[in-house]
């Protein structure tokens, strides 16, 4: 999957550099290959931003990423009539132009030649499946090595982001034609100002937990590539997303009830749930294999189980005790099992995709 963050201008960009590089370095580390950045603020001059563009095309290229960069329409017409500003342009070393509202093809294809750009990026969100292929098409009439990406407008605006099924239909001509398309996903940790509501495509995702979000999009809606579109993410929030894509095991947090150190021991280990699980339990196929040793739990607090309860097999399941359930709905008290504690809302979300092959690292939540 591509991995991208976002950079924008800043109004002194020397004093920033070393948090971008910071920031920057910490992607690389986890997998990111590209930065995102800006020329179309209508806050700063055009000068002011291809200043903080000059700095962060440096730090990009020092650790050997790309370069993408939104370019207005009227600012590539700017471009283009003016030498001098050209000439500074090309000293950014961009790789990649997302193209927006007003340009021109005649423009587009002139733009490509002079700033010896590796390709463009259309905007996913705006077009009809019509006109996405009328762009694509014109792009690769351009050169057959022109590299062609889709990406998704971010919404900062609360309950403006994109539906689910809307983002799928708009994705179908970028998959026809074997393109990649950016998803943005936001990031509660540092939300950009001044809405401080994140930056989605879309808005189920607006307050989600970042790894319920690239669970969602890598299986909801066959994503290949994402942006993380919100300004320094916290670290935490990089390394979640790594973790995802390399399918290591996923953090589960559980707070306990009243439980016996052998019923916690079953419990805080890495768990695999059995594919033939229904919609009334979760199952552990890692404790079924423990429980062949013959785990002999005590029957305790055999009460009524409700939605998000961890459950231990006791010794009155007969060779089943020692297995730990989740439950996932609302379901009577037994004598053979044991209720010990409770997973997390945002956790339990997490667990929903065990049949894609996901380990599950239980935890004890402080």
């Amino acid at each position: 999957m591509i991995r991208c963050i976002a950079v924008y201008p800043a109004d002194r960009p020397s004093s920033k550099a070393r948090q971008w590089e910071q920031y920057i370095k910490q992607a690389k580390a986890n997998g990111f290959q590209e930065v995102f950045s800006t020329i179309h603020l209508p806050e700063f001059t055009l000068e002011k931003q291809i200043d903080s563009l000059l700095v962060l095309s440096e730090l990009v290229h020092r650790y050997k990423m790309d370069l993408c960069v939104d370019i207005g329409g009227s600012y590539i017409a700017e471009i283009l009539k003016n030498k001098e500003l050209l000439q500074t342009i090309r000293k950014c070393r961009i790789d990649t132009v997302r193209l927006d509202y007003g340009y021109h093809h005649d423009q587009i294809a002139l733009l490509y030649k002079k700033l010896k750009l590796k390709g463009f990026v259309l905007n996913a969100s705006i077009y009809s499946a019509e006109e996405a292929e009328q762009e694509i098409q014109f792009l690769q009439s351009i050169s057959s090595d022109l590299s062609i990406k889709g990406c998704h407008n971010f919404y900062p605006m609360p309950e403006t982001g994109l539906d689910a099924e809307f983002a799928k239909e708009q994705d179908k001509v970028f998959k026809r034609y074997n393109l990649p398309v950016f998803y943005c996903i936001p990031s509660m940790t540092n939300p950009r100002a001044p809405m401080l509501a994140g930056l989605p495509t879309i808005e189920k995702h607006r307050y989600a937990g970042i790894e319920s979000i690239m669970l969602d999009l890598i299986h909801s809606y066959d994503c290949d590539a994402i942006m993380l579109a919100d300004e320094f993410c916290d670290e935490s929030e990089l390394i979640k997303i790594n973790r995802i894509l390399e399918k290591k095991p996923i953090p589960i947090h559980v707070l306990f009830y009243k439980v016996s150190s052998e019923e916690k021991e079953i419990v805080l280990k890495s768990h695999v749930f059995r594919y033939d699980s229904n919609s009334s339990i979760l199952r552990s196929q890692t404790s079924r294999e423990m429980a062949c040793f013959a785990k002999q739990i005590i029957p305790c607090s055999c009460t009524k189980r409700h939605a998000r309860d961890i459950v231990i097999l006791n010794r009155n399941a007969k060779r089943y005790s020692g297995e730990m359930q989740v439950a996932e709905c609302e379901l009577p008290r037994s004598t053979m099992m044991n209720v010990i504690g409770k997973i997390d809302p945002q956790s339990m979300e997490l667990l929903s995709y065990y049949r894609f092959g996901y380990t599950y690292e239980f935890l004890e939540k402080a």
